[in-house]
């Protein structure tokens, strides 16, 4: 389910995941409209990079180009689960 597309909405979500997940090098979030946030996110403390992806293509073009440095990944879509 879509949540609200605030940074500090998008961050409290993150940090949820971070802390159940902790290994996670991609955090996916789905939000309600279009992102406005920019290209990071500040997470307790940390500055975290974001993709938006409005099409699947954008999510493997994403997915393929991420280099993993040890900051996990945050993709911000508005897609339908289906």
């Amino acid at each position: 389910m879509p949540m609200g597309s605030t940074p500090e909405q998008v961050a409290a979500q993150v940090a949820i995941v971070r802390r159940q997940r902790s290994e996670a090098r991609v955090i996916g979030i789905a939000v309600a409209g279009p992102w406005r946030g920019g290209q990071e996110l500040r997470v307790d403390g940390e500055s975290l990079p974001v993709a938006f992806c409005a099409s699947t293509l954008q999510v493997s073009d994403v997915l393929v180009s991420h280099a993993s440095d040890g900051s996990p990944l945050v993709i911000i879509t508005n897609l339908d689960e289906d």
